[in-house]
């Protein structure tokens, strides 16, 4: 993936699978960031061959980018779901305390089925935010301990 051609319309909203599975993808870069931390921070044995600021900064910027285009298109996701439930109430005339009363009826309603599937999706996104959070926030803090010294990033 190259984040700079990346808009927040990326991440398909359509199903959690292709959802999780392009998520999974983009969250490539901060899976790996040990490996990378240790191919761009000068060591003992690599320290002639390696411009550790600017290598930090490189490596600084694949991330943010990173951080930037998920958190992006998972609340475009969101706010796509969140829409397409107040919709779907609207149209079967539900509120949640309507939703709540009427629990495990009409469940062959197609309506009713709907909502359902885009409110567990809402949920599962929801997760995911939280999920990128801690994510991010480990990536920022092994970023930090290995190139701290050599490059200050803007946060």
């Amino acid at each position: 993936f190259s984040f700079e051609e990346m808009s927040d319309n990326t991440i398909p909203c359509n199903s959690f699978r292709d959802f999780k599975h392009v998520l999974l993808e983009m969250r490539d870069a901060d899976d790996k960031i040990i490996h990378k931390m240790n191919t761009t921070v000068p060591t003992r044995s690599n320290v002639d061959h390696l411009d550790a600021n600017k290598s930090c900064a490189l490596l600084w910027k694949e991330l943010s980018q990173g951080h930037l285009a998920r958190r992006n298109g998972i609340f475009s996701c969101k706010k796509q779901l969140e829409d397409e439930v107040d919709g779907l109430k609207k149209q079967m005339h539900a509120s949640d305390e309507d939703m709540r009363s009427q629990q495990g009826k009409g469940k062959n309603d197609p309506s009713q089925t709907q909502l359902r599937q885009k409110m567990m999706f809402l949920k599962q996104v929801r997760r995911e935010l939280v999920a990128e959070d801690i994510l991010q926030e480990q990536s920022n803090k092994v970023f930090m301990d290995r190139c701290g010294r050599y490059y200050k990033a803007d946060e």
